[in-house]
């Protein structure tokens, strides 16, 4: 009863369910634990028992980053995104922050359960990190939690990762921390209106060209590098169609951008898909990537 606002209209269990999977953004938890289960048939060799344990702590993780943000930003999103869980009403702010500290509570549970090496050092930081970003960092320096999020995401893929990183590897890093990074700046473009009181205004917000030069380079980058990976990793059928719309996606990204067009959804859009074709990539190819 506690856990939902009231409204005139008596929720169902289904939709208050669905309600607070929207809050966590059930969608990106997904695709991040995908990404995990992508990266350790590549670059590791697991049980299929610990790689699902350590994929739910991923997800886990991520619904709490998520559902702790819009804690945060409840008075933002009133404005901004009238229409999420919480400005809505349909979950209140108390049932939202018990299923938050649930989630991180979950995820520090399996995390301790399933990394038995100093890789449990990675979901442990991803925890701080998120809790960090809310409550700090993105209030700083609009660049700097840019930053912020691609490093605590890219502490999913060092999680499976062996020390010192293959080639392989390292590619894969650096193309989707390009990639995601491309997309944190445009993301900041769309939601400059709504977080203009209470955060500083994105990098393209405020260097519009200097910011254009920047993003180009990034989707370049990211580019460069996945036609690399798939030089380098000898990728099956599948894995090669899944790289090819990773790069068609950066190039219609850039091409908007080249040509003027003040899309910044679409640039969300299309540098999200690519994400999710990246780690597409990663489930198809497995250890056809990594092949020598």
């Amino acid at each position: 009863m506690f856990l939902t606002a009231r409204s005139p209209a008596p929720w169902s269990a289904a939709r208050k369910f669905l309600e607070f999977l929207r809050l966590c953004r059930v969608v990106n938890c997904l695709a991040l634990a995908s990404l995990y289960v992508g990266s350790v048939t590549v670059f590791s060799v697991s049980p299929p028992e610990h790689t699902a344990l350590r994929a739910v702590s991923w997800f886990l993780i991520a619904a709490f980053a998520y559902t702790y943000n819009d804690i945060r930003d409840i008075e933002i999103d009133r404005s901004s995104h009238p229409t999420r869980p919480l400005p809505r009403g349909t979950i209140t702010n108390f049932g939202a922050s018990v299923f938050a500290a649930s989630l991180g509570a979950g995820g520090a549970l399996f995390s301790l359960a399933a990394f038995r090496d100093a890789s449990v050092l990675c979901p442990a930081l991803a925890i701080a990190a998120a809790y960090l970003y809310s409550c700090y960092v993105r209030r700083l320096n609009a660049l700097f939690a840019n930053l912020w999020t691609c490093a605590t995401v890219l502490l999913l893929l060092l999680s499976t990762q062996s020390a010192p990183p293959t080639a392989l590897a390292a590619l894969t890093d650096l193309s989707l921390g390009f990639i995601l990074l491309a997309r944190e700046l445009q993301k900041d473009v769309a939601d400059s209106y709504g977080d203009a009181p209470t955060r500083p205004l994105g990098y393209l917000v405020n260097h519009e060209a200097a910011g254009n030069i920047v993003y180009l380079g990034l989707l370049g980058a990211a580019l460069f590098g996945f036609v690399l990976m798939g030089a380098v990793g000898h990728p099956n059928a599948p894995a090669l169609v899944a790289l090819i719309l990773t790069n068609l996606s950066i190039l219609s990204a850039a091409i908007l951008v080249l040509f003027g067009a003040d899309r910044a959804g679409a640039q969300i859009l299309l540098t999200k898909f690519a994400l999710y074709c990246g780690t597409i990539l990663l489930l198809l190819g497995g250890q056809h990537l990594a092949r020598p």
